[in-house]
């Protein structure tokens, strides 16, 4: 097995590709909505 054979055995896999992105989105908008009721809250 050639050298460059061996190396494609260790690519990473992701087969739910932009799914970790999107969850971070998701996580952004939720810590973005919850400090704005925070501050609502506050006034």
């Amino acid at each position: 097995m050639s050298l460059e054979d061996r190396a494609k055995i260790f690519v990473p896999f992701d087969p739910l590709a932009g799914f970790r992105e999107a969850l971070r989105q998701k996580e952004r908008e939720a810590e973005a909505a919850n400090l704005e009721e925070w501050e609502k809250g506050r006034t």
